[in-house]
């Protein structure tokens, strides 16, 4: 990883948001859909874990992608998923790019182990990518979930998409309006919250 890689990297902090945007055709559908620039986004859950001997990040992520082993029990699971960021960044580097969306004011230590707690349960619990509601929320027809509420309707999935898993962690983290629906936001939506600094584009 370079120098100025690592410079970013450290200033990364827990609740900071990676947004991506890659380049295979379920990406470009995503982003087509969602009329945005960003076809993924992840949480930073972790930045004191080392990773060979090296400081990296952990990101918490709901996705369908089975390409990494999940960090805690190595095996490729669709859902609710931790991992290193540098390995999703060496990734990226052939098939699209990435942000940095720094939190406009940094969690307590409270908050982020609120957060953490909340993200590490789901992981071991095996949380399943959310598919109906994923594409409910791109197509803006949100019929799992009410979409002024939180209240979830009897069809509801128990699985988290992207941007679902992101927007309900800063909740948690007490850094978004508890009143709003997780499920109703797609990546786009998440971005333009008024709760991050301006982005960095890690990858360009």
């Amino acid at each position: 990883m370079s120098n100025k890689m690592n410079a970013i990297l450290s200033h990364i902090s827990p609740g900071d948001v990676i947004a991506f945007s890659g380049n295979g055709l379920d990406a470009k559908i995503i982003r087509w859909f969602t009329r945005s620039l960003y076809s993924h986004v992840a949480i930073v859950l972790e930045t004191e874990y080392l990773n060979k001997q090296r400081k990296d990040i952990l990101i918490a992520e709901s996705t369908a992608y089975t390409v990494l082993p999940d960090f805690q029990e190595q095996k490729r699971l669709k859902g609710v998923q931790v991992h290193w960021l540098s390995n999703w960044l060496d990734i990226y580097k052939t098939c699209g790019q990435a942000w940095w969306f720094p939190l406009q004011k940094k969690l307590s230590y409270d908050r982020i182990a609120q957060m953490q707690s909340w993200l590490w349960h789901l992981n071991d619990r095996h949380t399943p990518y959310a598919f109906c509601k994923s594409i409910g929320s791109w197509l803006a027809q949100n019929k799992y979930f009410n979409a002024e509420t939180k209240d979830k309707l009897p069809s509801a999935s128990a699985g988290f998409f992207c941007s679902e898993l992101v927007a309900e962690a800063l909740q948690i983290a007490g850094m978004i309006d508890p009143k709003l629906n997780p499920a109703a936001h797609t990546p786009k939506d998440l971005m333009n919250i008024e709760c991050f600094q301006e982005p960095m584009l890690i990858l360009p």
